[in-house]
């Protein structure tokens, strides 16, 4: 009825020692049931010792419950998406999309170490009650500050702050906050596509601001308009490296509208770049839903669908032509921003300006990037 008469033991390659162990009558057995065992709590470990001195797993909830308090910080599972999702898997910072197999994975390892044997259905049932323990309904994040590698930064007052998980960032730009930097080339660059124009090159700044600051509340779209060679490209990538790749998605309006897919790609994502639009002169239903902030579809192969979600980043589309429509009412004009690319550059004397690779970025423009963050948030929201 007291103390049981052991102080350590070993059980595999590891030896557990048990300081003034004790029966704990309130730490359920494998079956769900309380006995008279010794409980290891410290450390979140999840077995105990039964009245024959073996070490025995706990409950599949009790395991459950041990591994979500001890990773409440760092893994959540987000029901908008019926996804979860990994705290600093990646980068400092920063919740990325965790497969499942990788959760599976995930548990196994806490299993294994305690030397004892499991099942497929012990992984599976500890998983499905995980999903319940560590379930966000909204996953909500501050709409008001700016993700970087170096920390978060608030574009109101300059103010840097330590990452922390509790804001959820699902997104980082990918290069660090430098107040001092600066980004002349980019600048005289922009003023010579536009001809001297300082009117849209101040238009092309502010958009470049809505991107980084998600100012879908606009509800305006950047139409690109202009032959190849001009820098409208280029353009494009610089939005795209400016938030970073990994945050935009590429597409086409033909893809956008045909797709029952295409929307649940946007979700989260900063940016949409359309491209290949010349030729369609179709129904635009999904890119009034994307511009207008209406609720967009959330549908995935082999994947129960989601409920809806409000796309929250901002669009460009570059062509040779204005974006049509078979719909005479569709508000596109209202929603419109048109900027001409005509300058065309000699093909000998183009440069590397901004590629977005699958590696990465290169070019010319690569580290003048937080330079032109500088650059794009110093321009007053009146402006």
């Amino acid at each position: 009825g007291g103390a049981i008469g052991i102080s350590s033991f070993a059980h595999g390659e590891r030896k557990y020692t048990i300081e003034g162990a004790v029966r704990q009558n309130n730490a359920p057995d494998s079956t769900g049931n309380s006995d008279s065992s010794v409980g290891f709590k410290s450390d979140g470990l999840l077995f105990k010792i039964n009245d024959k001195g073996n070490p025995v797993l706990y409950s599949d909830s009790a395991i459950a419950d041990i591994l979500a308090k001890s990773w409440k910080d760092t893994i959540a599972y987000n029901l908008t998406t019926a996804s979860y999702y990994a705290y600093g898997a990646t980068a400092d910072g920063l919740w990325v999309e965790e497969h499942e197999l990788m959760m599976r994975a995930r548990i196994q390892c806490e299993i294994r170490k305690t030397r004892i044997g499991y099942s497929a259905h012990l992984i599976s049932s500890i998983l499905k009650l995980l999903t319940s323990n560590l379930a966000i309904r909204k996953w909500i994040e501050p709409r008001d500050l700016i993700p970087l590698r170096n920390g978060v930064l608030n574009p109101s007052t300059g103010v840097l702050y330590p990452h922390k998980p509790e804001n959820r960032f699902t997104w980082q730009l990918p290069y660090d906050h430098d107040p001092k930097a600066t980004c002349e080339p980019i600048i005289e660059w922009l003023t010579q596509t536009q001809d001297g124009d300082l009117q849209c090159v101040q238009l092309l700044r502010a958009y470049l601001k809505a991107v980084v600051t998600g100012a879908a509340y606009l509800q305006r779209f950047l139409e690109l308009l202009g032959p190849g060679g001009t820098g409208k490209t280029t353009f494009a990538n610089l939005a795209i490296a400016l938030v970073g790749p990994q945050n935009c998605y590429v597409t086409s309006i033909a893809e956008l509208e045909t797709s029952r897919f295409a929307t649940a790609a946007l979700y989260g994502k900063k940016l949409v770049y359309i491209v290949d639009a010349d030729g369609y002169n179709k129904t635009l239903s999904k890119f009034k839903s994307l511009t207008g902030q209406d609720v967009l579809p959330y549908e995935r192969k082999h994947k129960d669908a989601c409920e809806g979600f409000i796309y929250r980043g901002m669009v460009i589309f570059a062509a040779n032509n204005p974006l049509a429509s078979s719909d005479k009412t569709s508000g596109l004009e209202r929603r419109r921003l048109t900027v001409p690319f005509m300058n065309q550059i000699p093909l000998g004397k183009q440069r590397v300006l901004l590629e977005c690779a699958d590696n990465g970025m290169f070019g010319e423009f690569v580290e003048h990037l937080p330079g032109l963050l500088n650059w794009a948030l110093a321009m007053p929201d009146s402006e």
